[in-house]
């Protein structure tokens, strides 16, 4: 079985190698690795130019190339990614810095095959681990798939995610331009268009915490904060790249969208206009089967027009 991984590289002379050599090695998969450098300032490019002598190992760099961040270095790879392989059904994201375990893309192709007219994402949960892989932390995401989930924090990391081409296609048609991060795109637009998700409870790789990472443990894991403290962060929060985020797919896959999909936004565009809105964004059975310090967090961010 064929899987073209993406990855895109900013100073990760540190560990790019053990991470490459984690991926050469998955188990009963055919590895295209494809991985473009964001403009690193430190040897990165040199162990990418000696790996690219390998095969499987493809150096992406686009004409006039400029630091594209993290976002779109990475739909862009993945876009050249399947202009060079038009008949490769699997794609992947992978962090410069993590380790996978061998099973890691074997198991989650498993766990799609079957969906083969689906759009459609797995994810897993993730193993946290110091600069020396040391164990830190086994996450533990509690999984809903409803359309709630995309309307809030993705908690599908793109390191974990494997996804087939049908989704990866409609990701990209066309590039968006709101989209945060790539990950979260791709998972918000799969679950607007009702696509399937698959989560996996099990982790497959092993996520280095080191000081820069661009989501940590400390951002990736909920934690509980008193009301003060809450009320602080929300304050000053910028609420706009959701209702851009929705009315960019509304433009160009409004016709593919599930009716949770229309439902929720038409909530978020109004909520603040009528407060009959933001009741039923207050006491929806989606939030209030989320426990009590998601709905604590959730009704600070209603109350203050924040989301």
């Amino acid at each position: 079985m064929r899987i073209a991984v993406i990855m895109s590289s900013y100073n990760g002379e540190k560990f790019i190698e053990e991470q490459i050599n984690s991926i050469l090695e998955q188990t009963n998969v055919e590895v295209g690795l494809y991985i473009r450098d964001d403009g690193s300032s430190d040897g990165t490019l040199d162990i990418l130019k000696k790996y690219s002598q390998n095969s499987n190992i493809h150096l992406v760099q686009f004409e006039n190339d400029t630091n594209l961040g993290v976002c779109y270095s990475f739909l862009k790879t993945l876009q050249y990614a399947i202009e060079q392989e038009p008949n490769t059904e699997y794609f992947s994201f992978a962090d410069q810095d993590d380790v996978w375990l061998p099973q890691k893309l074997e198991k989650a192709i498993e766990k799609i095959k079957s969906y083969k007219n689906d759009y459609v994402v797995y994810y897993s949960n993730k193993t946290f681990v110091n600069k020396t892989l040391e164990l830190i932390n086994k996450e533990k995401i509690k999984f809903y798939d409803d359309f709630f989930e995309a309307y809030c924090s993705s908690l599908a990391s793109g390191c974990t995610m494997v996804f087939n081409k049908k989704m990866a296609k409609l990701s990209l048609t066309p590039l968006p331009q709101n989209a945060e991060f790539h990950d979260s795109w791709i998972y918000r637009l799969n679950k607007y268009v009702q696509g399937k998700i698959v989560f996996d409870k099990n982790s497959y790789i092993l996520y280095r915490q080191h000081g820069n990472n661009v989501c940590g443990s400390a951002t990736c894991i909920v934690q509980e904060m008193n009301f003060k403290k809450n009320v602080e962060l929300y304050k000053f929060a910028k609420t706009t790249w959701r209702q851009s985020l929705f009315d960019e797919m509304e433009l160009y896959h409004g016709e593919l969208a599930c009716k949770d999909a229309q439902k929720y936004i038409y909530l978020m565009k109004n909520y603040k206009k009528k407060f009959s809105l933001k009741l039923k964004l207050l006491f929806n059975k989606y939030v209030i089967k989320r426990g009590i310090i998601f709905y604590f967090n959730w009704f600070i961010k209603v109350m203050l027009n924040k989301i």
